[in-house]
């Protein structure tokens, strides 16, 4: 259960403490078609430096206990998307299938880079680190097109060297947590097999806005239960001209579909268990928060972890904090959550 909004919305004393001495981070600029290139630029700068600190170094061991080489996977538009494999040294492990944040117009194979080789090194599980196409360059719905025929072609190429019947997870972080979601619904209607096992998000982006019978915008679960739209709508890292921007960028259409969301989809009913991670100060943490309770509902097995008074992907920004190395033990406890829970469900068959 996810702790009270009044907890949920307090400044954490680490970064009441860190802004006393360097002030809050300047308002987000906001991207545009124009400047997209230099928002990718330098998104993964940050992201390279990001990956070389101190920090990520301390987390991972040294030398790496994984391997790592680079496929190209084929989608159905004819085309193909790059994706690195991180592999661990035991044989035939589970699969984790992993698709990169960035808002859906920005990140590679490096935005998540330091998530998938944790997850490789401390769990023994082979990472998909998948590089699905961003908008504007292509049309809306291609990027989660890419994302689900990435998914199909690890479940029919890779089911007899990896153990997907021990897991076959999939997991993402920001947009890349969003495509995650979606997936598994796809998987679901389309009787995917190996069937996914576990869908781990971090940070997801769930819009629940549609057009009302007069075309104006309104909410599926409204602004009281979602109200963290309104609530940091003037947040730092994330706020409402920013989800302006990528939605506008993102040509995603006017309407109600769960290519747009999870939160759009008609029922969650036989969906894999969710591990959800949701900030307390994100603009989007009562979505992660609602699709978890709207799960529970349906009776799939869910974990909600919150991390309060903090903001979108903090730890990108702030990895300094103590509680940045918390969340990254909390991510792999809750993919060892999906990984036992699925082993306790088989040994019950």
């Amino acid at each position: 259960m996810a702790p009270g909004r009044a907890e949920m919305d307090k400044v954490h004393p680490e970064l009441e403490k860190l802004f006393a001495k360097t002030g809050p981070p300047p308002p987000l600029p906001v991207p545009t078609r124009e400047t997209v290139g230099r928002f990718r630029t330098a998104f993964n700068r940050g992201r390279q430096r990001y990956n070389s600190s101190a920090f990520v170094k301390s987390t991972l061991p040294s030398p790496p206990t994984w391997k790592e080489h680079d496929i190209q996977i084929p989608v159905r538009d004819g085309t193909t998307i790059p994706t690195r494999i991180y592999t661990p040294p035991n044989p035939r492990p589970a699969a984790v299938v992993f698709f990169h944040g960035g808002g859906w117009f920005m990140g590679d194979l490096e935005t998540e880079a330091h998530d998938c080789q944790l997850l490789c090194a401390r769990l023994g599980v082979a990472v998909f680190n998948v590089a699905y196409r961003l908008y504007p360059d292509v049309a809306f719905p291609v990027p989660i097109y890419d994302a689900y025929d990435a998914v199909k072609y690890i479940a029919a190429e890779y089911s007899s060297t990896l153990n997907l019947d021990r897991g076959f997870i999939v997991a993402g972080s920001s947009g890349g947590a969003t495509f995650a979601s979606i997936v598994c619904h796809f998987a679901r209607d389309e009787g995917l097999k190996p069937a996914l096992t576990g869908c781990h998000v971090t940070c997801p982006i769930f819009t629940d806005e549609v057009p009302g019978p007069n075309g104006e915008i309104t909410r599926i679960f409204g602004p009281e239960r979602y109200a963290s739209q309104d609530t940091h709508a003037n947040g730092m890292l994330q706020n409402r001209k920013m989800k302006e921007a990528i939605l506008k960028l993102s040509t995603f259409p006017l309407g109600k579909s769960q290519l747009l969301s999870p939160l759009h989809a008609e029922n969650h009913a036989n969906l894999p268990p969710a591990y959800v991670q949701v900030c307390g100060l994100d603009p989007w943490r009562d979505g992660g928060i609602i699709y978890a309770e709207e799960l529970e509902k349906e009776g799939v097995r869910t974990k909600v972890e919150v991390f309060s008074g903090l903001p979108h992907v903090w730890w990108t920004v702030f990895p300094m904090l103590k509680i940045s190395r918390v969340r990254f033990e909390e991510m792999v406890k809750g993919m060892d959550w999906l990984l036992r829970s699925n082993t306790a469900a088989k040994e019950k068959l």
